[in-house]
């Protein structure tokens, strides 16, 4: 016999990619016993389905206006976030015994080394890879003495990607509607995360904005 644990969560963020996947990331690291259940954006959550999924709390990125349990976090995790993770693991782990031979473990094991990979399996993985591609084809810098504030460098960040007019505001209008609904200033690193979709890029890009001084 042994006891097997997990806490169902979902994650979310304003765009449910982004900043989601960074915490997600942090999650799986700091606290395993986790179970992701679904990433979803703030717009698309399901309180019903969370429910029939047993997930006992959402970690968010933003405040949320909703009925149902939620802790708001940094992407990063702070040591107050982490704190508050683990008051909420030691209230809410839950164990269940089950029956546990060696024989049952390589069974398991061999089930899921034999795994088929289904269509959609093969689609997503493609796709991934094409968007790995084309986000290291698109990775710039730039370097600035001085910028007055994250406005200025949320404009000069949509120069950089957008290739005409209308796809530099429409690039600064998401980023900039994306910044108004919680900040993505990551306190322990000193950086903003700037991030969000834009209807004019098509492909994930990437890209670093140094500024030198005081801004």
């Amino acid at each position: 016999m042994r006891e097997v644990c997990s806490i169902k969560i979902a994650v979310t963020c304003p765009t449910g990619i982004g900043t989601s996947k960074m915490l997600i990331s942090r999650l799986q690291k700091e606290f395993p016993i986790f179970e992701v259940v679904c990433v979803v954006s703030i717009v698309d959550i399901d309180t019903n389905k969370l429910l029939n999924d047993d997930v006992k709390f959402i970690i968010s990125t933003v405040n949320l206006n909703i009925d149902y349990p939620y802790v708001k976090v940094s992407p990063m995790l702070s040591i107050d976030d982490k704190k508050v993770l683990k008051q909420l693991k030691s209230e809410l782990i839950t164990f269940r015994e089950k029956d546990v031979v060696d024989t049952t473990s390589k069974k398991d094991e061999s089930q899921i080394d034999n795994k088929e990979l289904s269509l959609t399996d093969i689609k997503y993985i493609s796709e991934f890879g094409l968007e790995i591609i084309n986000l290291t084809n698109s990775i710039f810098f730039y370097k600035s003495d001085v910028m007055d504030s994250k406005y200025e460098m949320i404009s000069k960040l949509a120069s950089l990607i957008g290739q005409t007019k209308e796809a530099i505001i429409d690039i600064s209008t998401q980023l900039t509607n994306r910044e108004k609904i919680a900040s993505t200033y990551i306190k322990d690193l000193k950086l903003y995360l700037f991030h969000s979709k834009a209807k004019s890029v098509s492909h994930s890009k990437l890209g670093f904005i140094i500024v030198f001084g005081s801004a």
